[in-house]
């Protein structure tokens, strides 16, 4: 998976605005689409569970590069 991540502290409100803007953007219009497709995936979709724990390897190598 690839995740757009923001800090907390933008706050939830914030937080929520960027999201809708960004999958209204990416799944909705015809330039979000096509800038999707650029980049090599199909569009945006909340973040699962499964998508977070596919993820752990690559977190533990992280931790262990930035020792």
């Amino acid at each position: 998976p690839f995740l757009y991540l923001a800090n907390k502290r933008l706050g939830a409100s914030r937080i929520d605005s960027l999201r809708n803007h960004m999958f209204q953007f990416a799944n909705h219009t015809e330039e979000g689409q096509a800038f999707s497709k650029e980049l090599g995936h199909g569009g945006l979709k909340e973040i699962s569970t499964a998508d977070m724990k596919a993820l752990d390897p690559y977190v533990q190598d992280l931790k262990a590069m930035l020792r």
